[in-house]
């Protein structure tokens, strides 16, 4: 499963994206997700090396060809240790176009083919990644279109899409013959895809938490493809191939990572009303290929193409496919497709040696374009004939440079003059390292030399490159030459060099010869002599030909004798019977009802499956076959349980209490109206539940614990209930305070003792005081309304005011502790006012301390007298002012006196009257009320600050003369 990790590689609230991808529907196949297991980060090491310098022959590649269905779900050997290989890739998603640019994803079934969990580890660095790539083929050249940054898993479905002996175990690891998938919505989401340029794909080792540049919209870190290598009408013809490709560190440390990519033919749907909508979708009748890489679909379709692959020591694998078309004229187009699988060290250049002499015309280069923020050079390769050796090389050094990495796909073109001929060509690496360099085996142009060795009319050269010549050791010489010579022996006659030919035994004879000589035996007649044959059993005969003579059994037809199966634990006897348990299944000794991949009498004696019937077949068969009822769905077979029906009903009664036909509250499996009907349980309020249950629910009380509801023991007369509260009495108070041998609350009920303020005490048992002498209790006064008690002591206020517990400053029968007292002096408020302790100047009864509001009067005092400062400060500089020039227009006499315009003051009172009114309403609106100091503040004030202004205009207008 792929889970959604922001660029730090940090899981995505779930909330969201977990949300996000696992719509039913939308990300099918697929999982949920949650943190699993403890963090266990890999160290970046060196795996196994796979030290294995292939010689160039498709057949060497996995045994999974193109064009073949997948893999039936059938018990399959396994490998050691984990071992991933991608079955199926299929379904596009297209998620838009940007400037030309259209983004898609593909999506994937991944199994384990091995013997050992592969691990799935969320939050760590143990966990797969995929890759997705788009290559097309068109008018003879296989290139590479377009590439995704890497999806991460993190939950391992475990199903069972690949084999049927799959035992899933949990999501943090895909257990053996299991498999996982993932929708291409799911493989599409950008902030689950991670930057490829931190994956070593040969060791699986990766960065985590992984971080990146932020992703553009629509496209970024996608599957990208430019318009114009989709565009239909500039394409025709061309065919296109998806490919999925599983990175994993786990299965890579035991060298089993060169069968996770998988390539599957696909077609452009083209929309003529929406000139640049590119959907891809399957074709109809193809299949994918399991654990073949794209770049085989070129030979898988063109049998003139050849490919080769070598793996670099202690690195990991590059594939060199290679075409020659005879253009007429003598001229001969070369065509390479250079593929890096896994190789972390990448290529920087690629050479193909051309003699001099060899004219050569229209070189080619084509790459794919790293994107999203990759960090790598894009620069297209230069090419160079120099010498003999004609070669492209990247632009730019360091390992930043534009390389073949991992996961792409180089082309490398030209034209000669002259035929091709076997030679190497060369593949200088990027990261340093021994060797610095490799070689593939491939085609490259070798003048005519005129020689015609076999005299057939046909240059040498031509012989072998058409194929009427074979050269098996690549020397240029036909090889029937070179045995006509005698420079190579040929002893079985059959045309190829003795040295070309299998030696099993390296006794430097062919093994052909060795078998017609008598030197060696060939009991299964196969070609290969028996001492080179598989022998499992070491009893000195081949496997196979201890098979073929019945010697050992091969109940599977694996190919390999039972009892090697047996001893290497590939293959198990349970039952001990002499035949593995997977023939014992399929050739039906044995059955495996619940598709374990164990007979079931295995089950039954391990204990994994129960028999309680004892009829052989897992008590979960028995059910699940219908051999067995489960009426009541608890995994054991009907007949194995208490067939007893109590109610008669035909039915057993376990199955009327599942069915809901008859009520078991109690839970001891027996039907409430048996339990009633049979005295194990009472039903004394007759409700048909019983009288536990209703105790245990609630509806029904049972005070005194005696497993009788109340109501029962007070129908029942068990129980008394002498005040009817329809509580038994002995769950009541046993207070009997008058000692008359009745309860308290007997005495009461029954008008036996007075109980005046009805606390359920006898008043007799109560204090007898009758301070006001009026011949009754106070308590009852007090209840009954006639005494007050403000202060809530139990004493009526008139007594507490005789005694003198009380005072009363105002003689208003209401002791002071009870009266209002805002400043909290311990003195009413009225008689705060009324001995002037306080002053009410508002006269409301409230002493003015305890008002907010408008200034009182001390504070309009303070506000007068600085009105007044200001006015004398006013007029003292008036005074010191020179009479200016106009003084003499008779606005006041000489000298000055006190300053004054009758008329200016009689208007400036009149406005400032008018607002002073609308100040006091404001007042009170705000503060709720008015004081008397608002009032005669306001008036005092008035007219000083009607003087004021009236001066200042005077002033104004002065200074204007």
């Amino acid at each position: 499963m792929i889970f959604r990790q922001n660029p730090r590689g940090r899981p995505m609230a779930a909330g969201a994206a977990l949300v996000v991808a696992l719509l039913a529907g939308w990300c099918l196949p697929g999982s949920l997700a949650w943190a699993g297991d403890p963090i266990r980060r890999l160290a970046p090491d060196s795996a196994t090396d796979a030290g294995r310098a292939s010689l160039p022959s498709q057949d060497a590649e996995p045994a999974r060809a193109a064009g073949v269905s997948q893999p039936s779900r059938t018990l399959n050997q396994r490998a050691a240790g984990p071992d991933l290989w991608v079955s199926d890739v299929s379904g596009v998603a297209r998620w838009g176009r940007v400037d030309g640019i259209t983004a898609y994803s593909v999506g994937t079934t991944v199994c384990n083919a091995g013997d050992q969990p592969a691990m799935w580890q969320l939050n760590t660095n143990e966990h797969p990644v995929v890759a997705q790539h788009l290559y097309r083929l068109k008018d003879g050249r296989f290139e590479q279109i377009g590439m995704s940054w890497v999806a991460h898993a993190f939950f391992a479905l475990n199903g069972w899409l690949c084999y049927e002996d799959c035992v899933p175990g949990g999501g943090s690891e895909l257990a053996p013959h299991c498999s996982d998938g993932h929708s291409a919505n799911l493989n599409g989401l950008q902030a689950n895809l991670g930057p490829r340029w931190q994956v070593n794909a040969y060791t699986g080792y990766f960065m985590y938490p992984w971080s990146a540049p932020a992703y553009p919209a629509t496209i970024g870190r996608r599957l990208q493809v430019r318009d114009a290598d989709l565009h239909p009408p500039d394409n025709a013809g061309a065919l296109y191939f998806i490919e999925g490709h599983y990175v994993s560190a786990d299965e890579a440390a035991v060298g089993n990572h060169y069968d996770n990519a998988t390539y599957r033919q696909v077609q452009v749907d083209w929309e003529e009303v929406h000139p640049t909508t590119y959907h891809i979708t399957e074709v109809p009748g193809e299949v994918a290929a399991p654990g073949r890489p794209a770049v085989l679909a070129w030979g898988d379709l063109d049998p003139a193409v050849t490919t080769t692959y070598l793996d670099v020591p202690s690195d990991g694998r590059f594939y060199l496919a290679y075409k020659v078309t005879d253009l007429g004229g003598g001229e001969y187009r070369y065509e390479y497709a250079l593929y890096n699988m896994n190789s972390d060290r990448a290529g920087r250049s690629f050479a193909v040696p051309v003699p001099v002499g060899v004219n050569v015309s229209t070189t080619g280069f084509h790459d794919i374009a790293y994107h999203s923020g990759n960090p790598y050079d894009d620069d297209d390769w230069s090419s160079e004939l120099a010498g003999d050796v004609l070669s492209w090389e990247s632009p730019a050094g360091g390992t930043k440079g534009n390389a073949v990495r991992w996961g792409t796909t180089y082309n490398f073109r030209f034209d000669a003059d002259a035929p091709p001929s076997a030679v190497d060509a060369t593949v200088v690496l990027l990261k340093s390292g021994t060797p610095a360099s490799v070689t593939l085996p491939t085609l490259g142009p070798v003048p005519l030399t005129g020689a015609d060795c076999n005299t057939n009319g046909i240059d040498d050269a031509l012989d072998i490159f058409v194929g009427t010549s074979a050269d098996c050791d690549r020397t240029a010489i036909p090889d029937e030459c070179e045995i006509d010579g005698g420079t190579s022996l040929d002893c079985s006659g059959n045309g190829v060099p003795d040295h070309c030919e299998p030696d099993c035994n390296t006794n430097a004879q062919p093994d052909d010869c060795d078998i017609l000589g008598g030197t060696s035996l060939d009991c299964d007649a196969n070609g290969t002599p028996d001492e080179c044959a598989e022998d499992c059993n070491e009893n000195g005969t081949p496997d196979a030909c201890d098979i073929a003579t019945a010697v050992s059994d091969d109940c599977d037809t694996n190919g390999i004798p039972d009892e090697c199966s047996l001893v290497s634990g590939a293959a198990t006897d349970c039952n001990s019977n002499g035949t593995l348990d997977v023939c014992d299944l399929t050739i039906g000794g044995s059955f495996d009802c619940n598709r374990n991949a164990l007979p079931d009498e295995c089950d039954i004696a391990a204990g994994t499956s129960t028999d309680c019937n004892s009829n052989a077949i897992p008590d979960s068969c028995d059910i699940s076959g219908t051999t067995s009822d489960d009426c009541n769905v608890n995994d054991v077979p009907d007949d194995c349980e208490s067939a007893a029906d109590c109610n008669g009903n035909t039915l057993p009664d376990i199955c009327d209490i599942y069915a809901g036909t008859s009520r078991d509250c109690n839970a001891n499996t027996v039907p409430d109206e048996c339990d009633i009907s049979g005295a194990t349980s009472t039903d004394c309020n007759v409700n048909q539940t019983p009288d536990d249950c209703d105790i245990a629910a609630g509806t029904a009380t049972d005070c005194n614990t005696n497993a009788f509801p109340d109501v029962c023991d007070l129908a029942g007369a068990t129980s008394q209930d002498c005040n009817t509260n329809a509580t038994p009495d002995e769950c009541e108070t046993a207070a009997d305070c008058n000692t008359n041998g009745v309860r308290d609350i007997c005495d009461v009920a029954v008008g036996t003792s007075a109980d005046c303020n009805g606390n359920e005490v006898p008043d007799e048992c109560e204090s007898a005081a009758d301070c006001n002498a009026n011949l009754a209790r106070d308590i009852c006064d007090i209840a009954a309304g006639t005494s007050a008690d403000c202060n809530a002591n139990a004493i009526p206020d008139e007594c507490d005011l005789t005694s003198g517990t009380s005072l009363d400053c105002n003689t208003n029968g209401t002791p002071d502790e009870c009266e209002r007292d805002c400043n909290h002096n311990d003195v009413p408020d009225d008689c705060d006012i009324a001995g002037a302790t306080s002053p009410d100047f508002n006269v409301n009864g409230i002493p003015d301390e305890c008002e907010t509001g408008a200034p009182t009067m001390s504070e309009w005092g303070l506000i007068i007298m600085a009105l007044l400062f200001l006015n004398a400060g006013t007029l003292v500089i008036y005074r010191q002012q020179p009479l200016v020039a106009g003084a003499s227009k008779g606005l006041w006499p000489v000298p000055v006196g006190l300053p004054l315009d009758g008329r200016i003051l009689v208007k400036v009172l009149a406005a400032g009257l008018g607002i002073a009114l609308v100040a006091l309403i404001a007042t009170g609106c705000v503060s709720g009320s008015l004081t008397l100091a608002d009032t005669v503040g306001t008036l005092l004030s008035l007219p000083l600050a009607a003087y004021l202004v009236h001066v200042w205009i005077m002033l104004r207008d002065r200074s204007n003369l």
